[in-house]
């Protein structure tokens, strides 16, 4: 409790101390900003120093105070001792309140340890980076520091500090100054042994860090117009040594000697002068634009000594200008171009409008005042205004009676609403007193406020139209009795299906039966043309029977769902081969089967196909003494699979060409090659169903290529490529 006690009690007393300290800071700061004071009393490690602010080197502060970059210079323990108002004016406060504060409040959180590295430096050693300061606004400003601290015998661990804002030179490259700020330092400390008192040595040296740290060029000049001093940067700019450019006329320098001049005149006559446009020509021709910016500086008893001027580089704002004007000349070219192709889509729309025959009207809310196109005038029958211009009950006057009310109701409500409305009613034409039925859409146009102000709008004449749409609901209700008349014709096809597999077989299989009796039992008691007809009754009754499941299985298939999968075509024509041949051993056949990429559909269906198109063409070579079969893919249209069974059999005459896929349609006789005729148009029926295209070619006695699509139902039909037509019985 007694350790509290005396704790409260020793923070009291030094909240006590802090207060006296900062009533005495305060009173310091007024008697410098009055100029009652010639010196600055600082307490340094435990002693107090004295720090001269008018004296020898009352010039160098003149110039760093002329200096567009901040700077300042603080003790071993962060207490700002000196700062120029450019640091002021970055910090964004007076500079009698940055002058004694801490450093520490005026840097970012993130920045604090970088501060202090700098605090901590050893004498003579420079250290640059870049530090976020934190001006009174509360915005954080970005800049590069260049600190140090100087190898003074008095003031050692004192902190120098020249910081650049880069929110205005974030584009330009950060040269290493190292090196040069040693040299330059070394340089200021012997030209101050030389030139400046003990007294004066410590505060010189200070001032010339700060100057050759700048990133802008610096020079001094003498009444006469003669360079007395310059920076690094000078140097740099103009392309020569600090020792040619002292004690030559500055003028030369610029491309524009005559109006470097009058500048430098009017800072003697004004006593200033700002952002005075000049050019400096580099030793190799190269030319900087910058701005000039000069003040008097005097001598302790007020008399004028010359000029400071320092150049700020604007190369990169000349060249963000030109590039401006640029994009502005390309803006309106743009604009130009525009303007043009709204002028030409207007027109567009007008002889759209005009071939279309759509009216366009306008009312302007405020005014009350209509108008109208030609084509408006038109489809009322009206003959038309010079001007366009109608009374609103002009237009009332024409809507048939009992659609007035609702069509000026919708229109209160596209007003209200200031939107958008579509509607139909119909109009007695003036020109023939007959009723037509108009579709309008129409919107509002929003002024200040978000109130309608105009009213635009289009009629459209759909009389036609809406007659055209009447014949096609009869058509529709046509087209439903047919459709159910097709239905009840399909379940009649059913039933007569019913009747041939059922009614139609048994005599059929009593026919093969009884004949097949008699052949067995009463051979020994007939002659040879008995025996040939009994097999022939035979085989016509077995022909018949084929030829019905045939056709029934060509009826089921017009009904039949089909249920995509995928196929493996190489695998199922190699399978279907093999079984055909294998019920006739003696036919030699040479088979090519290429590499057949899948197809989706129908297993079943395709299966058919494969079966119906190889087992023609083993029949049609069947008379062949080397017979050859090639099935295989092509490319077709827009990347289809085109799939192909090729033969060296009997061929066709193209001729007939459009009768293969005809039910019954045979282009050889039974006797010469079996078969029903139906294969083909089962072929092409279950590839219609499938999207696709099936086709043949041949010649006689040289063979025949039949050929078929399997589209993927995953794509879109090749362009121009028309639909299969529609194979009915």
């Amino acid at each position: 409790m007694i350790a509290q006690d005396t704790s409260e009690a020793e923070c009291l007393a030094e909240n006590r101390e802090l207060r006296a300290r900062l009533t005495e800071a305060e009173q310091e700061l007024d008697a410098i900003r009055s100029g009652g004071v010639d010196a600055l009393v600082v307490p340094v490690n435990g002693d107090k120093r004295v720090f001269t602010l008018k004296g020898a080197d009352h010039a160098y502060r003149i110039l760093i105070e002329a200096m567009q970059q901040g700077a300042l210079i603080a003790n071993a323990e962060g207490l700002v001792l000196y700062a120029n108002r450019s640091m002021a004016s970055m910090l964004n406060a007076p500079l009698e309140k940055v002058i004694g504060s801490v450093i520490s409040d005026w840097i970012a959180p993130q920045n604090q340890a970088f501060l202090n590295e700098l605090l901590r430096l050893d004498s003579g050693v420079k250290h640059d980076g870049e530090l976020l300061l934190t001006p009174t606004d509360g915005t954080q400003l970005p800049t590069f520091v260049s600190a140090g601290k100087l190898d003074l015998s008095r003031e050692s661990g004192q902190l120098w500090m020249v910081v650049s804002d880069l929110s205005e030179v974030i584009e330009r490259k950060k040269r290493d100054s190292a090196t040069l700020a040693q040299g330059l330092v070394k340089e200021a400390q012997e030209d101050a042994d030389k030139k400046l008192t003990a007294a004066a040595h410590q505060s010189a040296s200070y001032m010339r860090s700060l100057i050759e740290a700048s990133l802008d060029p610096l020079v001094t000049i003498s009444t006469e117009g003669k360079i007395t001093d310059v920076n690094e940067a000078s140097a740099k700019i103009t392309g020569r040594t600090r020792a040619e450019l002292i004690g030559t006329d500055f003028s030369a320098y610029f491309t524009d000697p005559e109006a470097a001049r009058k500048g430098h005149e009017r800072v003697f006559a004004e006593g200033f002068v700002q952002d005075y446009p000049l050019s400096i020509r580099r030793a190799d021709g190269h030319v900087t634009d910058v701005l000039y910016n000069a003040s008097l500086y005097r001598d302790e008893q007020g008399r004028v000594q010359g000029a400071f001027a320092a150049a700020r580089d604007i190369t990169a704002r000349k060249r963000a200008e030109a590039e401006i004007l640029k994009l502005n000349a390309e803006l309106e070219k743009r604009v130009e171009e525009r303007t043009k192709a709204l002028a030409a889509s207007q027109e567009r729309l007008r002889l759209a409008a005009e071939a279309a025959d759509i009216g366009f009207w306008d009312w302007d809310l405020e005014s009350n005042i209509v108008r109208w196109d030609k084509l408006m005038f038109a489809i009322y029958g009206m003959p038309p205004s010079d001007d366009g211009l109608i009374r609103y009950k002009d237009w009332t006057s024409h809507v048939h009676p009992d659609d007035v009310a609702e069509q000026e109701a919708s229109l209160r409500d596209t007003i209200v609403k200031a939107g958008r409305n579509q509607r139909e009613f119909r109009i007695i034409r003036d020109s023939d007193d007959k009723t037509r039925t108009i579709r309008a859409s129409d919107a509002a146009i929003r002024g200040e406020g978000g109130k309608a102000t105009h009213v635009v709008g289009i009629n459209l004449d759909v009389t036609e139209t809406f007659e055209r749409l009447e014949e096609i609901r009869k058509l529709n209700a046509s087209l439903k009795n047919r459709a159910a008349e097709l239905e009840t014709s399909v379940k009649e096809l059913d039933a007569f299906s019913y009747s041939v597999s059922h009614d139609l077989r048994a005599p059929l299989r009593a026919i093969d039966g009884f004949s097949r009796i008699v052949e067995e039992d009463y051979t020994p008691k007939l002659d040879d043309e008995g025996r040939r007809l009994i097999g022939v009754i035979r085989g016509e009754a077995q022909r018949m029977g084929r030829l019905i499941d045939d056709l029934l299985t060509f009826s089921r298939l017009g009904r039949q769902k089909v249920e995509s999968g995928r196929i493996d075509m190489e695998a199922m024509a190699r399978k279907v081969f093999e079984e055909l041949t294998a019920v006739e051993p003696g036919h030699v056949i040479q088979f090519n089967l290429q590499s057949i990429p899948p197809a989706f559909g129908s297993e079943a269906m395709i299966r058919q196909v494969w079966v119906n198109l190889i087992g023609n063409a083993v029949k049609f070579t069947g008379k062949r003494e080397r017979a050859e079969i090639e099935i295989g893919v092509e490319p077709g249209e827009a990347g289809e699979q085109v799939y192909f069974v090729r033969d060296n059999g009997a061929g066709f005459d193209m001729r007939y060409a459009d009768k293969l896929f005809g039910v019954f349609q045979r282009l050889h006789t039974h006797e010469e090659f079996p078969g029903t005729g139906v294969g083909l148009a089962l072929v092409q029926r279950i590839v219609h169903r499938h999207g696709g295209r099936v086709w043949g070619e041949g010649e006689i006695e040289k063979g025949a290529t039949f050929r078929f699509t399997i589209p993927d139902p995953g794509k879109e039909p090749a362009s121009g490529q028309q639909p299969p037509p529609t194979q009915t019985l």
